[in-house]
């Protein structure tokens, strides 16, 4: 919970590396710097961990959303 709040008090989004950006520091960054291969390991880093995480966050809205379809069902 803490790492959740800590980015929501930045504003960091958890899409905030994706396809576009990965692409961006792989073929401009990394050749413009000279160092094509850290720039891409860090790249690629960053975006496995922002795609883990929404991963996450799906399968946290999945678990939520099957605990209130029985809450209807008992209910209902």
């Amino acid at each position: 919970m803490a790492v959740r709040d800590w980015l929501r008090e930045h504003r960091v989004r958890t899409h905030l590396v994706s396809g576009i950006e990965f692409q961006m520091a792989v073929f401009i960054v990394g050749p413009l710097l000279g160092l094509v291969a850290p720039v891409t390991l860090a790249a690629a880093g960053m975006l496995l961990v922002f795609e883990v995480a929404i991963m996450y966050k799906l399968w946290l809205s999945a678990r939520d959303l099957a605990k209130a379809l029985d809450g209807m069902r008992a209910g209902g």
